[in-house]
């Protein structure tokens, strides 16, 4: 889960990286990209229940993973 500072808003300087993410948050982000918009926290076993949730819409991740992917450089 990402914690803002008290009394923040997400904006600019959050999408610049302006604030601290934990390593396995981050890596449930990048996963509810590739799979619709669903997130779930990372399991480290496979007995471990998977529960999922909407993050975002499919449309959502499916655009930001293709800005990710885009290579703009010539």
């Amino acid at each position: 889960r990402l914690r803002l500072p008290l009394g923040a808003t997400p904006g600019l300087p959050l999408i610049l990286g302006g604030t601290a993410v934990r390593l396995d948050a981050l890596t449930a982000a990048y996963t509810a990209l590739a799979d619709g918009g669903q997130v779930a926290p990372l399991r480290y076993t496979a007995e471990a229940p998977l529960q999922r949730r909407h993050l975002m819409s499919p449309g959502a991740a499916w655009i930001i993973r293709d800005v990710l992917a885009s290579n703009t450089q010539d």
